[in-house]
């Protein structure tokens, strides 16, 4: 058997796994803080006299303390799991032999009880070791482009015009201010305790769980950062690649997907820059942003397409793919746009401090190679580098807005076109007319967007959809930008993009890939995020919920064959309900689905009005009465204000009663929470005034609620809002 061995100073090529030396790096186990005597272990190591000033140093030696006492510790009080695990099994295995001849003595009996309870607390040992093994060999991650790792890029000899691109700016004040231990507590305990670790070995959980011990130096540390010092902080900035087989026949470079394992400190760092920023980054067009979905991309995308084949509008669909674009942003660039956006001084230093110190080792059959300083890109796997993509990346959209607005790309002809580009991280789409000319000023953008920012479009793997385009030269159009030119439907984000519903054929691969995830013990959870993010945009049909339970059905009752009615000990639709009333809990699927389907209709209403994708994002064609969805938008006081709906009518009321009543907020837990504060500080002589506008205008909004779900009509919210005000004036007469 053979595997890849890669080094700075060799090139790729073949060894036998035998004669690759496997070193053995520190790793912390999840199980260790749940023996006793591992505060004291970690308090006796960390706590040691040190004679180092420099905060970062001062923390690297710590951590390299601290995991040598741990690991010696380990040894003396567990040992070698495996081989007490077999020995304690064969040892069970003798005195139950022994039993079955005879009764054992009171010592036998007292040993065959000490032993069982050992095997039990090994098992659970092994168990927590296994899983934490088994993400690391579960890690996926996008391409890395290991070519532009290893040297610094050539000088950039082209920039973007800022002065006409009018990027976004940002109030950056806020981002730099003294870092505080709530803050930095908080950032550890979002990053997950069973992530694999970097070269330092400790996860999100131990310093969870050892923060009083250490936080004392951590903040230290940050306190150093935030001054803006760097020195040795290159030993808190490192990372391991890991090469992660694609597939089980992986022979070639491009058959791994290389992920990096960053050290703690610097991952708790990002983690806390990644939290200051996100909130700032809602209006960009772009993903990772914390209420954006993917989804809000797909489905525009999808609606304008299939809209501009409805009214016979001929365009054309741009699919492009930036290649390794992680790995290919220029740190100048990136530092120019944050200068341009508005960003203090302060955090570009932050920012070129993490990538200028960054630096990485590859990792191949636990062989760890040489050291290398990063030239460009961004370390995939790191908190702050979505965002800071994001940032990179905005300037495109903003060139191509430019060149409407200057008549270099005329609008694309339907009111529904409200962008032209669709940009979730790397993946871009534009839309484009079937014109010569804007072919050719799109190549140029992109030409004048990768010479700025190191982002190049890999032409051979773009691909143009036209649509409706019958009678246009494609050929002679699309020779400024030579890329193939192809047909709907395509893969856009993960999900198949057509200009007509999808037909069973399209369905049939998640259908395979749910066929090949069943087991006979995994029957209930069969659901991967690939297979959530298609049912998610496309609903299951009657015939695929029927053909899945088959298959579900068959791994239940026969393991791999065809189960028929004779073979089912328990009747489907009962085997389907929940394991408090006696059943086997199998998820139902059209439940499930409607589960999606309310999901995304919550979020959506959700969110903020300014990321409110406008009408063209979600057609919902038709809303199933039988299953309550809305009672997904019912619960925790949604209902009163958490619709768009009510929201706008509450604040209208709010403005007729010259604030005698107040829109409800969503800091109550209920509909009487907020009814019994609604009359806190209002003179008794209004309170029947209030309760009445608080009925009729809840009345309405729940009449308006029952006309839109069950008559599939509805009213402007003018309209709700009159309504309620002519029931009251009713009532007064």
């Amino acid at each position: 058997m053979y595997s890849l061995a890669y080094s700075k100073n060799r090139s790729l090529r073949s060894l036998p796994i035998n004669l690759v030396w496997v070193s053995k790096g520190f790793r912390f186990e999840s199980f260790w803080p749940k023996l006793d005597g591992f505060k004291e272990v970690v308090s006796r190591a960390w706590n040691k006299q040190l004679r180092i000033c420099n905060p970062f140093l001062r923390l690297h030696t710590k951590l390299q303390r601290t995991a040598k006492e741990l690991r010696t510790w380990s040894k003396s009080l567990i040992g070698n799991n495996k081989l007490l695990l077999a020995a304690a099994r064969q040892l069970i295995w003798i005195l139950d032999v022994v039993q079955d001849y005879r009764p054992l003595s009171a010592d036998e009996s007292l040993l065959h009880r000490q032993l069982k309870t050992r095997f039990l607390g090994l098992t659970a040992v092994e168990k927590l070791r296994a899983r934490q093994a088994s993400r690391l060999t579960s890690i996926r991650a996008a391409h890395a482009n290991s070519k532009n790792l290893l040297g610094a890029p050539p000088a950039r000899e082209n920039t973007l015009n800022w002065n006409v691109m009018g990027l976004n700016t940002l109030q950056g004040d806020l981002l730099e201010l003294p870092f505080e231990e709530e803050e930095i507590l908080a950032a550890i305990n979002k990053l997950n305790a069973e992530n694999a670790p970097g070269p330092d070995g400790f996860t999100g959980l131990f310093f969870r769980i050892a923060w009083p011990i250490v936080k004392e130096d951590v903040l230290r540390a940050f306190n150093y950062f935030y001054q803006l010092h760097d020195q040795h902080f290159r030993n808190l900035n490192s990372a391991h690649i890991c090469l992660i087989p694609k597939n089980a026949e992986a022979v070639s470079f491009s058959d791994f997907r290389p992920i990096s394992l960053s050290h703690s400190l610097a991952k708790i760092i990002s983690k806390v820059l990644a939290s200051r920023l996100a909130p700032h980054l809602d209006r960009l067009p772009s993903a990772f942003i914390r209420k954006r979905s993917i989804h809000d991309n797909f489905l525009y995308t999808q609606n304008l397409i299939r809209e501009l084949k409805r009214v016979k509008a001929p365009t054309l669909f741009l699919k492009l793919d930036i290649a390794k674009a992680f790995d290919s942003v220029r740190w100048d660039y990136l530092l120019e746009v944050l200068q341009q956006m508005g960003f203090g001084n302060r955090w570009r230093d932050w920012v070129s401090i993490l990538l200028r110190t960054a630096n990485s080792a590859v990792l191949l059959n636990g062989d760890r190679g040489d050291y290398f300083q990063h030239g460009r890109g961004l370390r995939q796997g790191d908190p702050l580098s979505p965002l800071l993509f994001i940032i990179a990346i905005d300037p495109l959209q903003k060139l191509f807005s430019l060149a409407a607005e200057q008549g270099f790309l005329t609008p694309v002809h339907h009111r529904a076109a409200r962008l032209r580009v669709s940009l979730y991280a790397d993946d871009a789409a534009i839309f484009l007319n079937p014109n010569r000319n804007e072919v050719m000023a799109t190549h140029q953008i992109l030409s004048a967007f990768s010479k700025a920012s190191g982002l190049t479009t890999n032409l051979s793997k773009c691909a143009v959809y036209p649509i409706c385009c019958e009678s246009s030269d494609l050929e002679s159009i699309m020779e400024p930008f030579p890329c193939e030119v192809k047909s709907f439907p395509c893969k856009y984000l993960g999900l198949p993009l057509s200009d007509r519903s999808l037909r069973r054929v399209d369905f049939q691969p998640v259908l395979d890939k749910l066929a090949t995830r069943l087991s006979a013990w995994t029957v209930g959870q069969v659901w991967k995020t690939n297979t959530v993010h298609f049912l998610t945009v496309f609903p299951l049909k009657k015939w695929a919920i029927k053909k899945i339970d088959k298959i579900r059905r068959s791994f239940l009752w026969r393991g791999s064959e065809n189960a028929n009615g004779g073979h089912c000990l328990v009747k489907w639709t009962r085997a389907a309900r929940p394991k408090e009333l006696g059943r086997l809990g199998i998820l139902d699927l059209e439940l499930v689905l409607y589960g999606f389907a309310g999901f995304g209709l919550a979020r959506l209403t959700a969110l903020d009005p300014g990321l409110a994708p406008h009408r063209h994002v979600i057609k919902l064609t038709q809303l199933y009465s039988e299953h309550p969805l809305w009672l997904l938008l019912e619960m925790d006081f949604s209902l009163a204000f958490g619709m768009t709906l009510g929201s706008w009518v509450w604040e209208s009321a709010r403005v007729w009663s010259n604030n005698l009543i107040l829109p409800p907020v969503v800091d109550c837990l209920s509909v009487e929470d907020w009814w019994l504060t609604a009359f806190l500080g209002k003179p008794e002589e209004h309170h029947k005034t209030i309760s009445g506008i608080l009925m009729y205008i809840v009345w309405n909004i729940w009449k308006e609620r029952n006309r839109r779900i069950f008559d599939g009509k509805s009213a402007s919210l003018t309209t709700v809002f009159s309504r309620a005000k002519e029931e009251m004036a009713l009532r007064r007469a």
